[in-house]
Order: C-alpha cells, then sequence, then structure tokens
C-alpha cells in the first residue's frame, strides 16, 4: 500500500494585540477532527506573526514532514472566503509585526522572481465552495504583509526541484471571534484539501 501523502497546514498566531486568530483555531480544528485520516497525514503549525520568523518556521515544518500539500490560511477584513493564487515578492505594510518590524517596499526575496503562481487547482476549490453556498472570491494579492510574506515564500519554495510540493496555496478567511461559529471555516479547509488530494491521485 503506497504511503499517505502529507498535507501541512498553516495558520497564524494572534496579532495587533488581538487574544484570538481564527486562521490557526481553523487549521486546529479540521486537523483535530481527522476527516481526512484515511486519504492523508494531516499535521499543523502555527507561525508566529514576524517577517523572518514566520519564513523560518515554514520552512522547518516543511523539512522536517515532507508535505505534498501545503495549505496556509490568514484573516482577511471581508465576510468572504478569498482563495489567493499569485504571490508577491513584496513587503509593504504600514502595520508592525509582532517584533514592532515595519517592511515598507522590501522585496521578500533578493533574487526571486516578481510573482510566483500558486501550484494548486483553484477552479475546483472554487467549484467545491460554490456547491456548499460559502461566499468566496479568487484574489490576485494577498497583501503586503505576513500573508503574501509567507505566501511567497511557499510558492517560491514549491519551486524548487526536488521540493517535494505538488500544491501550494494560501486561502484568506473572515475574522471570528472566540466562541463564534467555525463550521464554515472548517468545511472550506476540508474542501481546500480534498481539492488538493484529487489532484495528486
Amino acid at each position: 500500500m503506497p504511503e499517505k501523502p502529507v498535507v501541512l497546514l498553516t495558520g497564524f498566531e494572534p496579532f495587533s494585540g488581538q487574544p484570538f486568530n481564527v486562521s490557526a483555531e481553523g487549521v486546529r480544528l479540521f486537523c483535530e477532527g481527522g476527516d481526512q485520516g484515511e486519504r492523508a497525514e494531516l499535521s499543523w503549525r502555527v507561525l508566529p506573526v514576524a517577517y523572518d520568523e514566520a519564513a523560518l518556521r515554514l520552512g522547518e515544518a516543511i523539512d522536517e514532514l515532507r508535505p505534498r500539500v501545503v495549505i496556509s490560511v490568514g484573516i482577511c477584513d471581508e465576510p468572504r472566503y478569498r482563495i489567493e493564487r499569485i504571490a508577491w515578492n513584496l513587503d509593504d505594510a504600514e502595520v508592525p509585526d509582532n517584533k514592532g518590524e515595519v517592511r515598507r517596499s522590501q522585496r521578500i526575496i533578493e533574487a526571486g522572481p516578481q510573482s510566483c503562481a500558486a501550484p494548486y487547482p483553484h477552479d475546483e476549490l472554487a467549484r467545491r465552495l460554490e456547491e456548499k453556498g460559502l461566499p468566496w472570491r479568487f484574489s490576485e494579492s494577498a497583501g503586503g504583509f505576513l500573508c503574501n510574506h509567507v505566501f511567497y515564500h511557499l510558492c517560491h519554495r514549491a519551486v524548487v526541484p526536488g521540493s517535494g510540493i505538488e500544491c501550494a496555496t494560501f486561502l484568506h478567511v473572515p475574522p471570528l471571534g472566540e466562541g463564534e461559529e467555525t463550521g464554515g471555516l472548517v468545511d472550506v479547509i476540508g474542501c481546500a484539501v480534498d481539492a488538493a488530494l484529487d489532484r495528486l491521485s
């Protein structure tokens, strides 16, 4: 029997003084639910909201787990799910990270391309969300803060020969407070994982 593919999911720690980040809660709930346990080995990590540390932790998790699928999740400021398709080689945000660092007009990887397209079946994910009646839209920019920073590092890593990453993308999810209903969020993550696993099979 062939080994099950490893799926790595990442969310973020709280930032800007907030006590809770639903991206981390979503990936935790999904992995602990174990719905894809027969199809894949699921792992999750919470990334720090700090430029250098987030990229380092992501790389360490990839080196340790050797995933074929990596899906990163972050929060956005709109009431629908955003399927990110393009990562940009630019940190440019007025908001400081959790270490107090502000980056304006700074390349993420100096020798890297201006942008990277995520290797992922985005149209298939959109179809699945549409079937479930979940609000979504495509996006060509994950912003200039930590979400795009992690997304760019992920996409750049995925194209390295021998990386082992076959599907990778970033999802922006609506902000939720502690105790609010997370069923839709878990459904979206499930759709994202299933779309990737179907692509591998």
